[in-house]
């Protein structure tokens, strides 16, 4: 029971991997309300499963902190903000407020709450190399955001990114 193993960040990745490839192909027989609303979200916006972009379901330390699912905020992040920006925008990430955080450390009693999940966000796109940092809340960015087309580009892209992030956070410091 107290046998103590490190999880390693080469574990984290193969598993992420995993969680990415279920989360674009998995079949969804019975949707909660909320998930019925983002994929109805979704659509509206044009866009299924399969062509989100990899940037969206990345995994950040701070997601604890937030009141929806990763997937649901960083879609709607990435959708109504960072594609929608030209090369060379900046964007402030202290005027986006449609993403609910938990502001609160009581429900979290052995945490501390000095994780902003947006910020945290952006700088992983920023090691990502898709955006560069101005200021401590403005971005600008880099590069286009990949949009791919069939479910087979999707899994390729998901994988590539994931190797980059892994590669990433090999140099990071710990």
């Amino acid at each position: 029971m107290f046998d103590h193993k490190l999880f390693t960040s080469e574990n984290l990745y193969t598993l992420w991997e995993r969680e990415k490839l279920i989360f674009r192909t998995k079949q969804r027989h019975k949707l909660s309300i909320q998930q019925l609303q983002w994929h109805k979200w979704l659509y509206s916006k044009n866009v299924y499963l399969h062509n989100l972009p990899s940037i969206i379901y990345l995994p950040i330390q701070s997601q604890l902190f937030m009141n929806k699912p990763l997937w649901e905020w960083q879609s709607s992040f990435v959708l109504e903000k960072l594609a929608l920006l030209q090369i060379g925008e900046t964007i402030n990430i202290d005027s986006y407020k449609r993403i609910p955080k938990v502001n609160t450390t009581s429900e979290f009693p052995l945490t501390c709450n000095t994780f902003n999940p947006l910020y945290e966000y952006m700088l992983l796109l920023k090691q990502l190399q898709m955006f560069s940092q101005q200021s401590t809340i403005t971005f600008r960015k880099q590069t286009e955001i990949y949009f791919p087309k069939t479910i087979d580009e999707a899994v390729i892209a998901d994988r590539h990114l994931l190797h980059k992030l892994k590669q990433i956070s090999m140099f990071l410091p710990k």
